[in-house]
């Protein structure tokens, strides 16, 4: 991931754990940041990793959910091909070491990169940006490989509707033709991985919801206002993070369990493998279809 999801963490800090399950003093460096008057110092507040983790561990009394969070602020695809998997993971943990002893069965393997992408190189259109996919895809390959089989993607925000996001035509175009996009790369990964699951979350849909009504979209009072849902006008507040984290775990516990049997219609031509759902991947609408306020758009992806 890039600014949106980083926490400061990098393979040489402390191993997660219970007591830090960031792998560092809660809740790291993010880019929620502001300034303290009493404190006269820059405090930095939970992003959505920070919430979720501590809303899930809060209702956990045996086994805590730990985070590798190896998101660097400014990051692209590219980047996080290179680093965060080529240098972080891959080396250190997909070893399964002691001290990370994750198995496919109960690790999620999620990414939410590409906002640099297009706020950076604002004539990225579909071609350039399928070279990008290709890379997002391709880091996904070593780790499927390194033996993960959950994965989660969420797609680009409209930032062009951000208060200091870009404004131009071709700002909005970047952003909108990055999501189908990366749509059909999850179907084809998922297609060509039937033991995995492989899910799509839609950050798009979510910011179009509260930045058209904070109210409905469960913001707190004090802090729904455009102003209160970014600390620059371009990245979200712990106020709008404490919306995501929320809406991701909603999403995540809403997906069937794995070997479950309950299917609705839509998904009967999903099947499960070694007790795992294959891949019954969740896609948001494109930019000009209708969107649900109560739900993203699901779809099988064969």
């Amino acid at each position: 991931g890039d600014s949106f999801s980083s926490v400061g963490y990098s393979a040489g800090s402390s191993n997660p754990s219970a007591d830090e399950p960031l792998g560092i003093v809660f809740p790291g460096e993010t880019s929620c940041e502001r300034f303290d008057e009493v404190t006269q110092q820059t405090v930095h507040d939970p992003n959505w990793v920070g919430h979720l983790v501590r809303s899930v561990n809060a209702q956990r009394h045996d086994k805590a959910l730990l985070v590798f969070d190896y998101a660097i602020p400014g990051d692209t695809v590219a980047r996080m091909k290179l680093k965060q998997v080529g240098k972080e993971f891959l080396p250190h943990v997909s070893s399964h070491p002691a001290w990370a002893p994750w198995t496919a069965c109960d690790t999620l393997f999620l990414t939410w990169i590409g906002i640099n992408d297009c706020t950076w190189n604002l004539r990225l259109q579909a071609p350039s940006a399928q070279a990008c996919l290709n890379d997002l895809f391709a880091a996904q390959e070593k780790l499927y490989q390194a033996g993960a089989r959950n994965f989660c993607f969420i797609d680009v925000p409209p930032a062009h509707t951000f208060p200091n996001g870009p404004k131009t035509p071709r700002a909005k175009a970047a952003y909108e033709s990055w999501n189908p996009l990366l749509r059909a790369g999850a179907e084809a990964f998922s297609a060509a991985h039937p033991d995995a699951t492989v899910l799509l979350f839609s950050s798009w849909d979510l910011f179009t919801r509260v930045l058209s009504d904070p109210l409905a979209a469960g913001v707190a009072y004090e802090a729904a206002t455009r102003a209160a849902l970014f600390t620059d006008g371009f990245h979200p507040s712990s106020a709008m993070h404490a919306v995501i984290a929320r809406e991701i775990l909603d999403f995540l516990r809403s997906q069937p369990a794995a070997g479950a049997s309950s299917l609705s219609h839509q998904d009967a031509l999903a099947s499960t493998r070694t007790g795992i759902l294959a891949a019954p991947a969740v896609v948001p609408p494109t930019p000009d279809e209708p969107r649900s306020p109560q739900s993203l758009t699901r779809s099988l992806s064969r």
